[in-house]
């Protein structure tokens, strides 16, 4: 599958499942594997502002939507760690993964019990996300394949 989506609240570990999936990926395939996160665009505004400001939200979203369409091959594995958690932005990726005639896999952290310092985190400056993230369904063209990582966290 050359685009896997991954998708999940705030603080769900996007980031460490990302790094999970492409050390394991990298044992058992030959493809190359490319990690497009956003993590990596942070550089002039931190985490909190570009959240906070929709502007800035939105050109993040457009640079790491173009950087997995540049990436986006049947010859490279590519990893999408952001937010993604508008639907009509998972739409996009979609739309832009059939017309390079790949595949495409949906992965959904879920987790539950948050340490009581990532939930106040995530309530502080990400309720809006928090809010609007809508999790994608089975039976829909965007949700299939989906696979579902539960973890419990104390």
């Amino acid at each position: 599958m050359p685009l896997i989506v991954l998708c999940g609240l705030p603080c769900s570990g996007k980031s460490t499942r990302a790094a999970e999936l492409r050390e394991s990926l990298q044992k058992s395939t030959i493809l190359p594997i490319m990690i497009v996160s956003d993590n990596d665009l942070f550089q002039t505004d931190s985490k909190d502002t570009i959240y906070a400001d929709t502007s800035k939200e939105k050109n993040l979203r457009a640079t790491i939507k173009s950087d997995v369409h540049r990436a986006l091959s049947k010859e490279v594995v590519v990893i999408m760690d952001a937010q993604n958690y508008i639907k009509g932005y998972r739409y996009e990726v979609y739309c832009i993964t059939k017309s390079a005639k790949t595949t495409q896999c949906t992965v959904r952290l879920i987790i539950f019990n948050l340490a009581v310092g990532q939930f106040k985190r995530v309530l502080s400056f990400r309720c809006g996300v928090t809010v609007r993230y809508r999790r994608p369904r089975l039976g829909t063209r965007l949700g299939t394949p989906r696979c579902d990582i539960r973890k419990l966290r104390m």
